[in-house]
């Protein structure tokens, strides 16, 4: 190109019609003179001791073996690295650590009871009003006598911690720092006792009705199961008992175990049940029944005779009776 760029030179001073040719040789030989110097430089760059060969061999073998153990990715080992110098960081100073979550315990712990102590004040308030409602409902569910007590039970149940002063203080968990139990006493000069130890099947059923009834706008179970709960009712209370079972019907499913025709012709839906025996076998089936079984089953209730004209004639008042229904 040197010698190239000579002879356009002697050449464009005979016929200037070569400068731009001598000029654009002339550009080209300085950028492949700047490309050799580079390629000169890189060359002497590289490194081909064998020895670096070595080492760098040896490396790639390390980095692999981490990345079957740790892996699969080269970045997975990394995390994982990182993820362990905090461990080792936080159990270095575990001591201090220890005590700045005992601090933040102690300020939650405070923070809960005061909320704790709050809703034990709304509870105690609640439960006078709940407790009047009861005894009135219950009384038009047949118990005329019953008083109903809802205790806050605190020490005497063992629901109690010491504070860092010594003092005794109520204990706090997930239902906050009450135990509260319902207590019944459902005749006249006996004394209260626990519900769930000493109220009858029949008398639990009641008080979980007049409960579910008084609480049912803000009561979050969907169903509720009744066995036989009108059992020794008749008259005015079992009126009253069907009417609070169809007004909780319509907020909550009713199971309901009867043998009541006043409280069966109340239902949406009449599954019955049947027992059938022989020699050596108890069979129990279930059927739901439509509208003209529902009646002759109603009417077998009241007398034992689905087919007797009397019967069915007072199983037919019964359904003619449901609140918003008329007689088929």
């Amino acid at each position: 190109m040197n010698s190239a760029l000579a002879q356009l030179d002697r050449a464009a001073e005979i016929d200037n019609k070569l400068e731009p040719a001598k000029q654009a040789l002339q550009a080209a030989l300085e950028a492949v003179e700047v490309e050799a110097r580079n390629l000169r430089r890189y060359r002497e760059s590289l490194d081909c001791d064998a020895e670096s060969l070595s080492q760098l061999e040896e490396r790639l073998a390390v980095l692999a073996q981490i990345k079957r153990k740790y892996g699969p990715n080269l970045s997975d080992a990394i995390s994982l690295s990182a993820n362990l110098a905090e461990e080792i960081e936080k159990l270095e100073n575990s001591q201090s650590r220890k005590d700045e979550i005992a601090g933040e315990l102690s300020a939650l712990e405070s923070e809960l009871r005061g909320y704790a102590k709050e809703l034990s004040i709304k509870r105690k308030q609640q439960a006078a009003k709940l407790t009047k409602d009861l005894v009135a409902l219950l009384s038009e569910l047949g118990m005329p006598h019953c008083r109903i007590e809802i205790a806050f039970l605190e020490d005497e149940q063992g629901n109690a911690e010491v504070n860092e002063t010594g003092a005794k203080q109520p204990s706090v968990g997930a239902s906050g720092m009450d135990h509260v139990e319902f207590r019944i006493a459902a005749n006249p000069g006996v004394p209260f006792g626990p519900i769930a130890k000493i109220a009858s099947g029949g008398e639990l059923s009641r008080v979980m009705l007049a409960i579910k009834s008084i609480l049912s706008k803000a009561d979050q179970v969907s169903t509720v199961i009744f066995d036989e709960i009108d059992t020794g009712l008749s008259g005015k209370a079992l009126q009253a008992m069907r009417d609070k079972l169809a007004s909780l019907a319509k907020s909550h499913q009713i199971l309901c175990i009867t043998h009541q025709p006043m409280i069966a012709a109340c239902a949406d839906s009449h599954i019955q049940v049947a027992k059938e025996q022989s020699k050596d076998k108890t069979t129990i089936s279930c059927q739901t029944l439509s509208e003209p079984e529902r009646l002759k089953a109603v009417a077998a209730m009241a007398s034992g005779d689905s087919d007797q004209k009397a019967a069915l004639q007072f199983a037919k008042s019964l359904f003619a009776g449901r609140a918003g229904e008329v007689s088929k």
